[in-house]
This record gives structure tokens, C-alpha cells and sequence, in this order.
């Protein structure tokens, strides 16, 4: 009869591999266990396979599916397989020795485990060699070791290691074992087929126990009125950092052995869809499409209505679209989880959502207020730097860190400013710097002798500061056509006004709407512009990306407008759609001097120490007398230097089949209804089966060729719903909207 405690210490301490392997007796005594020990630096190893040796022996990649056909690839992936199991066997080992007061029978099931995980390792071993690779040629991490080493419980083990890392094996084993049979070796797979069958125990057993003591350390909060924690919460609450649930599962997902080992439904849901970084520092995503109103106020707090909070509320999660899948997106309201997974299904990478549970939009952001499983950050995206983005993040800045593609370093010094008047940032975003920018970009170009005939100066508007000026600056422009008006602040068709003759300016003069509507823009954001209403043939839309290292210029799209101007949606895949010859070939025209002044303009952007997304509306008007065409370009028409609807489109489309005509568009519920459906439930029920998604494989993944994506979920949407329509879907969409 052999003690627990004296196998625990062969197999942490033993320096060969015989000794990690020693032949366990059929009958163990726990009757001694000993006092807890020290943690070693690392567990005892043969030189060849000393975790400190990692960065001499060689590195190899993780073999891809296709690289299973070699001999040696396969003999590789085994010898990966090989060192996490040694380390589970170590890591086993530290628990027993760490933990001797923990329950007898969870004792004994780790010595069986033990006893399992010493099996996998001699078959792999074996197996290796007879596939040309000796165990202890390739480098071996200690990911594992580090992670587990300074666990504090035996429910730290649990949570760690069997509902983490050894859960993630029921899917590496799983995948493996398929795509060497598929590559003919089915010795190979009849092994990683017993290891997958045995680690479902291993990861019962486990969970037996977590759910027994995560109830148990939870008493604190059971304790109060109303708490209540499922599984998936519980493991939420109880993973530490930097580790994330994305460590639990593979690329592979296996809802079917997670149902073998005994998780809950809603654990399993939860965990398929779930997204995030694995432990390296996530970009943080929020969405606040209000920044301009913001600004004009000054400070955090606004108030929006409670149709433009619900508008909010829906279109909240869009930053999905621009995020990575190792990002975290915040947001009030989680979507479903059966959106999620649509979503995630057709290769979308989705973020991790954190739900806002002590911090409002508008508030200071802790990491409370957030997650524990996040310290650090790499780097901080908003919507739009506004003076509420900005105080909310503020209090984060000291967990910025610098990661490659992100822009945590111009963020850190961005909220190391006082506040955010002192950023400078809040006057790019209105439409008097944009005039005066414009302005003094044709003027500079015409005096060089290199203006383009069709950038008129005409076109330009002009910022006015008074009730008077602007009574005066309309007349003058009302002599040639119809007059826009502007508030400097407003975004999507908000806060403009049309005037069609002097008449309503007339009428203006004796406190009609117009003159009220003038003087609170005015009184509020200090200026106005006027500008010529010209006859739009269609908008456009480039977006930018500003770094140190330059300007980005992104592709241009045709985006479409309501009668009030506001966005509706973009064309996508194909430029200028629709349009005749001749506006195609103004426009090819056109297109050089335009991309000479985006450049300008970024670069101009980048002196004001603006980093990051940008986007530029600009419009095709009809037009006499300005050159070869009966055609004219406004090269900016107006300046996001944020992220926008259009930056969101150019996402989308890269999950369209390529060369397929596509549209992203939004439809309000008025517009639904006139369609004879009440709500927009049951209007993407509809056209979800009148327009059935079609994928296809590509080099790069799946990609939609046909049908309905809706891009925000339609059971869930209470003014507005949003599609990413594709082929017929696309051409049924835009005819009923021409109609």
C-alpha cells in the first residue's frame, strides 16, 4: 500500500521520466498527507524537458490540419499533447501536496485522474517516437505551471484546471483525433479518442466539486435578498485574472461532451458563443452616437429622449462589427444568445459583451464597474471622444498598456489631459471647422494654380455668428437656389434646416419657427452654416484611419439619406451603384484631386494630434458651367472624426461574396408597418424566409452570396432594425425603397 502523499511527490519532484511515470499501486492510504508545502519554482524535469530551457530547445508552430499528412507533424502535435499532460499530472500533484485537509474523496478522484493523465502520457510518447519525434526536442512552455502554481483552494484547481484547461482538451482532443484519421492515421486517432472519452471524467469530476464549493463560497452573497448565481455566473465570478472563459473551449466547439461531464444548458449556451482575449489586454468598445450633442454641452449628463435612448439601445452593439474577437464590447443590454450565434455561425468574430451593471453610460467607469477579469487594456474605442467618453474613461488610463494594432499610448496621453476642453478634439467634429478647412484648402489650391474646376467655392458654406448674419449670408445665397442650414454640432440629418425662398426668411423676421430654431442654435453651440442646397445626385462616403505613421485611406461608397438627411444605409460592393456613364466618368475624373484633399485633410487632422478613425460625407450635385461635366463634387460636405455607420458598412462587406451586390440598410418601424407587418418581429420572420441566407467558402472564410442578415435582433428592436441584404434580398430591398 502506497501513500497518496509519497506518489504526489514522485511525480512533482521526480527528475525523470520513470519517475513521473512510476507504476501506481492498486491500493493508496491517505492516512498521512502531511502538512501543506512550499510551491516549487518549477515541478522536477529531465534536463531535456526543463521549463527554463524553453527559449533554447526549438520552437515549433502548432501543426495545421493540413500538415497532419507528415509523419513528423503529427509526431509533433502529440509531443504538445505530451507536455500538457505532464503538466496536469505535476499540477495534480501540487494540489495533493498543497492541500491535505481538502475532502478524501476529492483526493481520491485526482489520484485516479493522476493515474489516466500517466496513461495518455506513455501513448503519446510511444506513439511519437514511432512517428519520428522524441519527447524533449521541441521547446515546452509553463502557461499551465504559472496559471496553476499560486491557487489558493482546492476550488481554485476545479475552476483552473478541470472547468479551463482540461475542458478545452474534450475539444483540441476531439478536432485532432478527426483530422488524423482524415489524414489516414487512425493509430493515432484510436489514442486521442480514449484520451477524449477519459478527459470527460476528468472534467466531471471537477465539476462535481465546483458546484458543491462554489456554493459554499458564496454564502456571503446567498446570504442576501434575492441573490441568485447559475453555473455559468459562478464560473464568471470565480475564474481569476488574467484568465478569461475563451481558455475553455477549442475552436471546435463540443456542446455534446460538456453534456456528457454534466454542465448545465445554459452553461453550455453560454460558453459556445463566448468571446474575448484569452488573457492578453482587449481593446474596450462603447457606443455612444451622441458625442456631438455632448460636446455642445460641455460635460457629461446628457438626457435624451426616450425615443433617441431606445434608438440607442438598439444600434448599441454595432461595435461588434468593428471589434476583434479578443475585444470586450460595453453595452446596457447583452443581445440574445441566439443572435449571437447566428452571428457567430456565418464567421463573424464576435467580442466579449460586458453588461454596464454600476456605471451608466454617462458615468466614471471602474473596474468594478466593469469585469475582474480585465486590469489591463490596450486600448479604449468610444463611438466618439466626448466629454462623457472621455470622464468615463479617464479613471482606466493607468490600465492602458501598448499592444500592437491598437492605440492605448495616445489614449493614455489623451486622458492624461485635465479634461476633455483641453484635448482640443471636440472642435474637429463641427461643421465651422470643417467650412474653414475647406475654404482655405480651395483658396491655397487656386492660388498654386492646381485647383480642380469642379471644387467651386461656391459650394462652400459659410459660418455665421448672428440672428442678423444669418438673415444676410441666406438672402445673398437664396439669389442662386435654395439654402441649407446647419447647426455646427449635429449628426445624421439632425439639427439643419432647408429654406426654399425668401419668403420663409421673411416670416422668420416675426418669430416664426425658423427664427427660434436659428437663435437657439445660436444661443447653444455659438454659430450657424449656411450653405447652397444643391441638387444632389448622390452622397458618398470615404473613411480614414490617422496614425503616427500617416493617413489610411478606406475604399468609397454611395450611403443613402431620408428626406430629413438622416442615414438610411450604404451601398455596398459595388461604387456608385445605379448611376448613368456619364456621372461614373465625372467621377473617375474627380477621384485623384478628391484623394489629394483627403489627404490633406487627415494629415491635417493628424497635426491637431487626432489618432484614429475618421469619416468623410461628401456629395455629386448637378451643375452648369463648372467645367467639361454638367457635374460638380463637394469634396466635404461633412467631418466625423469618429467611427461611423459607413466604417460599420465596409465591415459588413467583408463578409459579402465577392463581386455580389449588397446593401446595408435601416428601416424604421413606420416603414414596416407600411409594409403590412405590425412589428419587426414579425417583418424579419417574413423576409428571413423569403430570403434564406446562402454561404460560401472562400480563401478567407465564409461569405454570404444571398439572402438577410439583420444586424441587430429583430425581437429585441424598438425603432429601428437593420440588414445586411445580399443578391435578390439587396435589389428587393432598394426597389421598395425607390417605390
Amino acid at each position: 500500500m502506497s501513500e497518496v502523499s509519497e506518489f504526489a511527490k514522485e511525480i512533482l519532484y521526480g527528475r525523470t521520466l520513470q519517475q513521473k511515470l512510476i507504476a501506481p499501486a492498486s491500493v493508496f492510504s491517505d492516512f498521512n498527507p502531511g502538512s501543506p508545502i512550499e510551491v516549487p519554482r518549477f515541478p522536477g524535469r529531465p534536463p531535456t524537458l526543463g521549463m527554463e530551457r524553453e527559449s533554447v530547445a526549438p520552437r515549433k508552430d502548432f501543426p495545421k490540419a493540413h500538415e497532419l499528412h507528415s509523419d513528423t507533424r503529427r509526431g509533433e502535435v502529440l509531443h504538445f499533447f505530451a507536455n500538457h499532460e505532464l503538466l496536469a499530472m505535476e499540477i495534480m500533484a501540487l494540489v495533493l501536496l498543497r492541500f491535505p485537509e481538502a475532502p478524501p474523496a476529492f483526493r481520491r478522484g485526482i489520484v485516479k485522474t493522476i493515474q489516466e493523465e500517466q496513461s495518455h502520457l506513455s501513448l503519446y510518447i510511444e506513439r511519437m517516437q514511432e512517428l519520428g519525434v522524441q519527447f524533449g526536442t521541441l521547446s515546452v512552455n509553463d502557461y499551465f505551471w504559472n496559471c496553476m502554481k499560486d491557487m489558493r483552494s482546492p476550488l481554485d484547481f476545479v475552476t483552473q484546471m478541470s472547468l479551463s484547461f482540461e475542458q478545452a482538451n474534450l475539444d483540441f482532443s476531439l478536432q485532432y483525433r478527426d483530422a488524423v484519421a482524415q489524414a489516414g492515421d487512425l493509430k493515432t486517432a484510436e489514442i486521442l479518442d480514449r484520451v477524449y472519452r477519459e478527459e470527460i471524467g476528468h472534467v466531471k469530476h471537477g465539476l462535481i466539486w465546483f458546484n458543491r464549493w462554489r456554493q459554499e463560497a458564496s454564502g456571503q452573497e446567498r446570504g442576501k435578498e434575492n441573490f441568485e448565481e447559475n453555473e455559468w455566473q459562478a464560473y464568471l465570478r470565480l475564474l481569476p485574472s488574467p484568465m478569461t472563459p475563451r481558455r475553455a473551449k477549442g475552436a471546435d466547439f463540443s456542446a455534446d461532451a460538456r453534456r456528457q461531464a454534466g454542465f448545465s444548458e445554459i452553461y453550455i449556451q453560454e460558453l459556445e458563443i463566448c468571446s474575448g482575449s484569452k488573457g492578453r489586454p482587449p481593446v474596450l468598445w462603447s457606443y455612444n452616437p451622441l458625442c456631438d450633442a455632448e460636446i455642445v454641452r460641455g460635460r457629461p449628463g446628457l438626457s435624451p429622449s426616450r425615443n433617441v435612448e431606445r434608438l440607442n439601445q438598439d444600434l448599441e452593439h454595432l461595435p461588434l462589427f468593428l471589434a476583434g474577437g479578443t475585444d470586450c464590447v460595453l453595452l446596457s443590454k447583452r443581445p440574445p444568445l441566439v443572435w449571437i450565434k447566428s452571428i457567430q455561425d456565418l464567421g463573424f468574430s464576435c467580442p466579449e459583451f460586458i453588461e454596464r451593471t454600476h456605471a451608466a453610460p454617462s458615468k466614471s467607469l471602474t473596474p468594478k464597474a466593469l469585469t475582474p477579469r480585465h486590469d489591463k487594456w490596450a486600448g479604449f474605442e468610444p463611438w466618439g471622444w466626448s466629454p462623457a467618453s472621455f470622464e468615463a474613461f479617464k479613471p482606466l488610463r493607468s490600465q492602458l498598456v501598448k499592444a500592437a494594432g491598437a492605440r492605448g499610448l495616445w489614449h493614455q496621453a489623451l486622458l492624461e489631459t485635465p479634461d476633455y476642453a483641453a484635448t482640443g478634439l471636440g472642435a474637429l467634429f463641427s461643421k465651422s471647422w470643417s467650412v474653414n478647412f475647406l475654404q482655405q484648402w480651395i483658396e491655397t489650391e487656386a492660388a498654386a494654380g492646381s485647383l480642380q474646376p469642379d471644387f467651386a467655392l461656391s459650394t462652400v458654406g459659410t459660418v455665421v455668428c448672428t440672428f442678423e448674419e444669418a438673415l444676410h449670408e441666406a438672402n445673398l445665397r437664396l439669389l442662386e437656389g435654395p439654402v441649407l442650414m446647419k447647426a455646427p454640432w449635429g449628426t445624421s440629418g439632425t439639427q439643419n434646416k432647408k429654406v426654399m425662398s425668401r419668403v420663409e426668411l421673411e416670416e422668420s423676421s416675426q418669430n416664426a419657427p425658423l427664427r427660434g430654431w436659428i437663435e437657439a442654435i445660436l444661443k447653444t453651440q455659438k454659430a450657424l452654416v449656411i450653405e447652397p442646397f444643391l441638387d444632389k445626385v448622390c452622397d458618398l462616403s470615404v473613411q480614414m484611419e490617422i496614425s503616427d505613421d500617416g493617413v489610411k485611406l478606406l475604399q468609397v461608397r454611395r450611403f443613402l439619406t431620408g428626406t430629413r438627411l438622416q442615414y438610411q444605409g450604404t451601398l455596398l460592393n459595388q461604387r456608385l451603384v445605379g448611376m448613368p456613364p456619364e456621372v461614373q466618368k465625372f467621377f473617375s475624373s474627380v477621384q485623384a484631386p478628391w484623394q489629394k484633399f483627403l489627404k490633406d485633410l487627415g494629415e491635417r487632422l493628424r497635426t491637431e494630434n487626432y489618432r484614429g478613425p475618421a469619416g468623410v460625407d461628401a456629395l455629386i450635385f448637378k451643375s452648369s458651367g463648372l467645367g467639361e461635366f454638367s457635374y460638380g463634387l463637394k469634396p466635404l460636405v461633412e467631418l466625423n472624426p469618429r467611427w461611423t455607420m459607413g466604417r460599420v458598412a465596409l465591415a459588413l462587406e467583408e463578409h459579402v461574396a465577392p463581386g455580389t451586390p449588397a446593401a446595408w440598410l435601416f428601416q424604421n418601424l413606420k416603414d414596416v408597418q407600411a409594409q403590412g407587418f405590425p412589428t419587426f418581429a414579425e417583418y424579419a420572420l417574413q423576409m428571413s424566409a423569403e430570403f434564406p441566407l446562402q454561404t460560401l467558402s472562400v480563401a478567407g472564410g465564409l461569405r454570404i452570396a444571398e439572402g438577410v442578415l439583420w444586424t441587430n435582433p429583430p425581437d429585441e428592436a424598438r425603432e429601428i432594425i437593420t440588414a445586411l441584404c445580399v443578391g435578390s434580398a439587396a435589389h428587393r430591398f432598394l426597389s421598395l425603397r425607390q417605390n
